[in-house]
């Protein structure tokens, strides 16, 4: 696809080739990451096989390009990317609920607070979630009926339960306040900013009990396993081995990178290193130490394959989408774009908040649809130049 784009750049319209500060900035990183890879497979250091995962898996942000095209050529490709999006989600959230159910999957299993159905196909569940949760207030045709959202927010957020991935709760609950404040600040005139952000709490507060009530009724979680799993969230300790695990991860990270010269360009993908594990040491009784290339934290796995030069474009990346996604919402004048940025929007924050604790924006290759999210943020947030509907093109 790649490819197809670019032979169609070399005789395209001017206005659609530009990829703008966001296109720039993702080109620089992804450079970055090349230049870390090519150094890396020549180095006894760097695992061979996870260089050219790394690589790969970066080149899926290279999804940005063609879908930024398919946007720019017409708008409405936007929901069609947004609807595909969805429909993936509740699927997938169906899915993990008859696993749950029957125990059917590998990375089904029981834990102390219940049924556990692991598995990182949560990030598109929990983005699917939240664009038709934003979607409950849209204006424009593309509200969905109240039935169809009803059933795609239950089939997502028993999936999202089931995972019983803190970071996910959490990545969950801070996007949904974080676009509700959001949305409340593009209220119009006349109308209560308070009824605005009430009135989306306490329908994301329903759906969360229904959710909990449906995985309670059928003996898959107990709400007091889903409470003890979720308190937990803001009392990350010491004591807590999982939050202990990832503290010894990063703080290797950051040792190899400051102690042997590679501050600024870091170790290259596939740096190999020697850790302790308390988790696993705490479940075998004895010490245990593996060797690591991947760290569960995106900011911490590109600090130690490319340094601060790395580390400067990838947090400069995301904060640039922020803003440009945020300045579009607020001066969108049309419902169904309004809509769309907002769940954009509301990705993106869930995005980040999660790749904290796990490594959703780096170690997998999801970043193909995260490509094509950061092509609907950019593309809707430039003018239209396309003719009202129901009009001919000049």
């Amino acid at each position: 696809v790649f490819g197809l784009w670019l032979l169609h750049y070399l005789d395209d319209d001017p206005d659609t080739r530009k990829p703008g500060s966001i296109g720039v900035l993702l080109v620089l990183f992804l450079a970055t990451a090349l230049l870390s890879g090519v150094g890396a497979l020549t180095s006894a250091d760097n695992d061979r096989y996870a260089v050219i995962y790394f690589l790969k898996t970066y080149a899926g942000y290279l999804s940005f390009f063609p879908a930024l095209l398919l946007i720019r050529k017409d708008r409405r490709n936007a929901m069609v990317i947004c609807v595909v999006i969805v429909l993936a989600a509740a699927v997938l959230g169906l899915i993990t609920a008859y696993n749950g159910i029957v125990g059917a999957g590998e990375r089904t299993y029981m834990r102390e607070t219940g049924i556990r159905v692991f598995s990182r196909q949560v990030w598109i569940v929990s983005i699917g979630f939240l664009f038709v949760f934003f979607n409950l207030y849209a204006k424009g045709r593309s509200r969905l009926p109240l039935p169809l959202a009803g059933a795609i927010l239950f089939m997502t957020g028993v999936g999202i339960l089931l995972s019983q991935t803190r970071g996910v709760w959490l990545g969950v609950l801070g996007s949904v306040v974080a676009g509700i404040l959001i949305s409340s600040i593009k209220r119009e005139q006349g109308r209560s900013r308070i009824r605005g952000i009430l009135r989306p709490l306490l329908t994301f507060a329903t759906i969360a009990l229904v959710a909990v009530m449906a995985v309670g009724n059928l003996s898959l979680l107990s709400t007091e396993g889903i409470a003890e799993r979720a308190g937990s969230i803001g009392e990350e300790s010491l004591e807590d081995v999982s939050f202990l695990t990832r503290l010894v991860l990063w703080n290797n990270a950051v040792r190899e990178i400051s102690s042997g010269g590679d501050l600024l360009l870091g170790k290259g993908l596939g740096y190999e290193f020697t850790t302790l594990r308390p988790d696993l040491s705490l479940s075998a009784g004895m010490v245990i130490v593996r060797t690591h290339w991947w760290i569960d934290g995106s900011l911490f796995q590109v600090a130690l394959n490319m340094g601060l030069v790395g580390v400067v474009l990838f947090v400069a990346l995301f904060a640039r989408l922020f803003f440009v996604s945020l300045r579009a919402y607020l001066a969108s004048g049309d419902d169904d774009e309004s809509a769309i940025l907002l769940g954009a929007i509301a990705s993106l924050v869930f995005l980040v908040v999660s790749s904290f604790s796990m490594s959703c924006l780096t170690n997998y290759r999801f970043t193909n649809t995260w490509g094509v999210l950061m092509a609907v943020i950019v593309a809707l947030s430039t003018k239209s130049k396309q003719a009202p509907r129901g009009t001919e093109a000049p």
